[in-house]
């Protein structure tokens, strides 16, 4: 019973995680051939429903494990897809320069925690011991 549970959890994670670049594909793919279908007349915001599920999933993980830094990284992203949904539905009318200000966020962060990880090493190698230390 427990495997079986463990099957169908593992079956929805890997469908959800392929199911979304094959809707994005297709969803492209009928929109520059011009020729219609099931997704050429949905809006950017379903064919993104299945990327939203996984956001959330991994946003309650990093909620309960009580992580700030990617929880932040991923609470801008969210709000990246949801503002170009928007925009490629046509429903907002904004400039790509502020439909991107969450990337510009998540850029921000990505930088700063690299900065603090460079100079945490920097401190630490710093401490090392090194043969010519030894030697004299």
């Amino acid at each position: 019973c427990d495997r079986t549970k463990l099957f169908g959890v593992v079956l929805t994670f890997t469908l959800l995680v392929l199911m979304q670049p094959i809707l994005i594909c297709s969803k492209i793919d009928q929109d520059l051939r011009g020729t219609g279908g099931v997704l050429a007349d949905s809006s950017w915001m379903a064919v993104l429903v299945p990327l939203w599920f996984l956001d959330v999933f991994f946003l309650i993980m990093f909620a309960a494990a009580r992580v700030v830094g990617p929880t932040i990284k991923l609470l801008c992203a969210i709000v990246l897809e949801v503002f170009l949904a928007l925009k490629w539905d046509g429903t907002v009318s904004w400039s790509y320069a502020v439909v991107l200000i969450p990337l510009y966020l998540l850029e921000v962060t990505r930088l700063g925690s690299c900065l603090y990880w460079v100079r945490k090493i920097n401190a630490d190698m710093l401490r090392m011991v090194t043969i010519d230390m030894l030697e004299e």
